[in-house]
């Protein structure tokens, strides 16, 4: 099992800088290498580590990804897998953005001359978050 983990690991790590087609054909020969592994927990624990590293470092479409587990040994199990790691990576990274837009918003407001209070209760940031950003 060792084996196996470790092969997809590097073979992941090493391809995957490499261009749209070659890397998927390769992301192709590791999910059939995951195929072998008989622990379906350790199976799964893999393929959800494997997705976020891929979409976290690749802009790739999670649609790419469904496809090449549709026409491998693998179940559909795991193309939902995929969709909701990529959908998850999609909301954190709408929060994030959501929150770096409030810190802006209160940037300004303090260089109008708003006064705290009213920045924190018209962008709902408290005073910590505030200070953590280097705003006050």
């Amino acid at each position: 099992m060792e084996s196996i983990t470790l092969r997809v690991i590097l073979g992941v790590v090493q391809k995957i800088w490499e261009g749209d087609t070659s890397f998927l054909a390769h992301l192709g020969e590791i999910f059939e290498l995951l195929a072998g592994l008989k622990n379906e927990s350790k199976r799964v624990e893999i393929f959800q580590k494997l997705f976020l590293y891929i979409f976290n470092v690749r802009e790739i479409k999670p649609t790419e990804i469904t496809n090449l587990l549709s026409h491998s040994k693998i179940n559909r199990d795991y193309e939902d897998l995929a969709m909701t790691t990529a959908e998850k990576l999609r909301k954190e990274g709408e929060i994030k953005g959501e929150f770096k837009g409030k810190i802006e918003t209160a940037r300004n407001m303090f260089k109008e001359g708003f006064e705290l209070d009213v920045v924190l209760r018209i962008t709902e940031l408290t005073e910590q978050d505030l200070k953590d950003h280097g705003v006050i």
